[in-house]
Formats: structure tokens, sequence, C-alpha cells
């Protein structure tokens, strides 16, 4: 054996020996506990944050209110990117975008807008747009004309 062997042998033996807990990697989330995750966030804001204004009770609320807002749009914001056509994640954000226009968050109004106009340009038929994102139903009534007649046929 050389010197050079014999000086790396040691080195190179205590490598080979690695502890398996230092191998650990984080666990996998799947994009559907993520979306889960989602929607309890949005079920925690969403009876302070569905009415303008907010339900807020002083500004120690508010600061809660606004971190929560936050970290529930890093979780959806995360999702998009990794699936930026899912529905389902469109729709979750488009609501959290329409509570963070009631909670005055700067650019929520706009993406409240246009996330929707999103998720309509790639699944124009999807019914949780109508009630989920804006609040409002896109279905307009109008008053039924009465026949001269006075008599519909």
């Amino acid at each position: 054996m050389t010197v050079l062997a014999r000086l790396l042998f040691p080195v190179v033996a205590s490598l080979a020996v690695v502890p398996l807990a230092s191998c650990a990697t984080s666990p996998v989330v799947s994009f559907d506990d993520s979306l889960r995750s989602a929607d309890a966030q949005l079920d925690q804001l969403r009876p302070v944050l569905r009415r303008y204004p907010p339900n807020l009770s002083n500004s120690t609320q508010r600061g809660e209110v606004e971190d929560r807002w936050r970290a529930t749009e890093a979780t959806l914001v995360a999702l998009q990117r990794s699936n930026p056509d899912e529905p389902r994640v469109l729709l979750r954000l488009g609501e959290l975008y329409r509570f963070g226009h009631n909670l005055d968050v700067p650019g929520a109004g706009e993406r409240c807008v246009s996330t929707p106009e999103h998720l309509i340009s790639i699944d124009p038929s999807n019914v949780g747009i109508d009630h989920n994102i804006t609040g409002f139903s896109r279905i307009s009534f109008t008053e039924p004309t009465i026949p001269a007649s006075g008599r519909w046929e």
C-alpha cells in the first residue's frame, strides 16, 4: 500500500459509514394534501374576510389575519407554479384575492379579476367561477315582458 493510500484509507472508510438519519429527506407533500391545507386556511379566513368591511375587532387581529392571508397566498402560489392551469387552484386563488381586496391588500383587487379571467379562458364551463371567486353570479335575470295580448303563448 502506498503512503497516499494509507493516508486516504481512514478518510474514505469513514465516509462510507453515513448514518441513515442524515440521508433522510423531508417528506414529499402531495398536491391533494397541499390543496386540503389551503382549504383549511381559507376556511379560517372566510368568516372574517368574506364581506367588506372585514369582521375585525382590532389592529392586533388585523395583523394576525394579514399574516394568515399571506401564508395562504404562499401555499396557493406554490401550487399554481407547479400547476399553472389547474382550475381547483385558480378557484381558490380567486377567492383568496377577493378576500385580500376586502382586506385592502395592494394588487389583490386586480388579481381577483385576472384570476377568474384566466380560469374562464381555459375552462369557460367551470361552474365554480360564478360564486366562488366573485361572490356574485354571472347569470342575470331580466324581468319578462308581458305580451300585448296579456297572455303567454
